[in-house]
């Protein structure tokens, strides 16, 4: 979807229609997209399945993302993305990577057996991707996703990602931390706010900071 594409939808009437094996399955460059399902699948795409890329108020809404050998959803340098209802398997990086971006509303996803992080907002050697050019994110709300198996976090916040809530989650099975958060305080104490913790279930229900160990 080209940046002078603004408003554009896609999706799919035909029951089973899917977009798979290219480097990005859906990569949105316009404002306002509205990309959705049900009855569209995104397999197999090697970057991203769905890429929102400097895109303000675009919508990600009941697709099935399975297999991409990096993300699920990528949403880079954009504005006000709404992520809502989708179901995610098996991305090799991340379910939901938000990077340099602000405004994020993730709420209601489910996302299963990611290989490192469910859902990862920010950019820094959690995921060992110091080499990428990325940034941190704020201002997002990541509300009632169900998450499980994603490799060593489900939802982990980096350094510098600040003022962001992460508020009714379900988060299980993750070999490390099920809730990740690696600004020190975790909530509150350093301007602008720290990211708000509350209402998450989880079997490692913790996080930790590489300057300090901090519960949520």
């Amino acid at each position: 979807i080209e940046p002078k594409a603004v408003g554009t939808k896609v999706e799919s009437t035909v029951p089973g229609a899917a977009v798979d094996n290219f480097t990005y399955g859906i990569q949105d460059q316009a404002n306002r997209a509205v990309i959705m399902g049900p009855g569209l699948l995104v397999d197999n795409n090697e970057a991203a399945g769905v890429s929102l890329h400097d895109a303000t108020g675009s919508i990600v809404r009941k697709l099935v993302i399975n297999a991409s050998d990096g993300v699920g959803i990528a949403v880079e340098f954009s504005t006000g993305a709404v992520l809502r209802g989708n179901m995610i398997g098996s991305a090799q990086i991340y379910g939901i990577w938000d990077q340099a971006s602000t405004g994020a509303a993730i709420t209601n996803n489910d996302v299963d057996a990611s290989g490192t992080a469910g859902i990862y907002l920010g950019c820094s050697g959690t995921a060992n991707l110091q080499d990428l050019s990325c940034g941190s994110s704020s201002g997002s709300e990541i509300e009632h996703n169900d998450l499980l198996d994603n490799g060593e976090f489900g939802i982990a916040i980096a350094d510098e990602s600040l003022d962001n809530s992460v508020q009714g989650n379900t988060v299980a099975g993750d070999k490390t931390y099920d809730l990740e958060d690696e600004n020190t305080g975790c909530d509150g104490g350093v301007t602008p706010p720290g990211t708000s913790w509350s209402g998450n279930t989880g079997t490692a229900n913790q996080t930790t900071s590489s300057r300090d160990r901090k519960s949520v």
